[in-house]
């Protein structure tokens, strides 16, 4: 909901991903879609995503986006 309010398309790609886990301080994400993921990992979507984590967390989170395995 937080990245909705700024950018409703990131918020819909993000709602098709699968979260894996947070590890220090990188969020995890898999995707199924080559297109999701170079999306979400465009420096100015990460900005975005990085900022709402971060918020949402109380701490510096980094959100990484991946593949997710066939």
């Amino acid at each position: 909901d937080a990245i909705k309010r700024e950018n409703h398309s990131i918020a819909g790609i993000l709602r098709g991903c699968t979260f894996v886990e947070i590890n220090g301080d990188k969020a995890f994400f898999k995707t199924k879609y080559k297109f999701h993921r170079d999306k979400l990992n465009d420096p100015k979507t990460t900005l975005i995503i990085d900022k709402r984590a971060s918020e949402i967390l109380n701490r510096n989170i980094h959100v990484i986006v991946e593949m997710a395995a066939k």
